[in-house]
């Protein structure tokens, strides 16, 4: 099967100073993506998931290492990244349509073609009717939502996610991966989510990167090859989990986290 590769990351490292005190957060790490694919970064709190993310965003600068986005090197944040934050990060003041219009306003787009995107992407979203409500009238499945495709605005090449459903409850989280999903794979945009759910890593992603609490060490970078939509009930679906399971046990193991 003939893939693209898409993202790489190259060495990186990363240390934060506290008190004069150098803490490595991230130390040499290296992941290569593929077009189209959808990979977790799976791990315990405080092991540089997020802090990787930020950076393959533009966000933060490693210390040392490169990132590459279609061959070209990143160094700021830019709009063929986009980000989606545990905590939606909607203007309050914005009903869903301002909200997911602001971006396409700042990057120049027709007003006509700012419409017919925002059209394609409310019905993607099953959010039409939605459209002059403001975040304090929305659920937060539906804040996700919108957040989601306030992303996909623009038209990004790689869809970065912290955390997404992080702020759901239990009940719907659920059902919220399979809504994800269904809009990931309408875009089949090239997508890295963070996550501490193994069960979610499984159902949502194509591949799972293991990341330990020693300086962000990948433990183990596992294909997820299952149909979609998965079925939690299979055996292959649990013996997924269960290799995952064991790979995180290890880091308690070995006294890492």
């Amino acid at each position: 099967m003939w893939s693209k590769l898409k993202l790489e990351i190259k060495g990186i490292d990363k240390t934060f100073v506290n008190r004069k005190e150098e803490n490595y957060v991230l130390e040499n790490i290296n992941i290569s993506v593929e077009e189209g694919e959808f990979i977790s970064l799976l791990g315990p709190s405080g092991c540089g998931k997020t802090t990787l993310l930020t950076i393959i965003g533009g966000f933060q600068k490693a210390d040392r290492g490169e990132i590459f986005l279609n061959g070209n090197l990143v160094t700021k944040p830019g709009i063929d990244r986009a980000f989606v934050f545990q905590n939606y990060a909607l203007f309050p003041w914005k009903n869903v349509k301002e909200n997911v219009m602001f971006p396409m306003k700042q990057q120049g787009m027709k007003k006509q073609e700012r419409e017919e995107k925002f059209e394609e992407l409310i019905q993607l979203s099953g959010l039409s009717g939605k459209e002059n409500l403001y975040p304090n009238q929305l659920s937060g499945g539906m804040k996700q939502r919108v957040a989601v495709i306030r992303a996909l605005a623009c038209n990004p090449e790689v869809l970065l996610m912290d955390e997404p459903l992080g702020a759901i409850d239990l009940k719907m989280r659920q059902s919220m991966q399979r809504e994800l999903e269904l809009i990931w794979m309408s875009k089949k945009i090239t997508a890295i989510m963070v996550t501490h759910d193994a069960d979610e890593a499984v159902y949502m992603s194509d591949r799972i990167v293991i990341m330990s609490k020693n300086r962000g060490e990948i433990i183990g970078d596992i294909k997820i090859d299952l149909p979609r939509p998965r079925d939690r009930e299979t055996d292959k679906y649990v013996e997924y989990k269960t290799k995952i399971f064991e790979l995180l046990s290890k880091c308690y193991d070995e006294d890492i986290i």
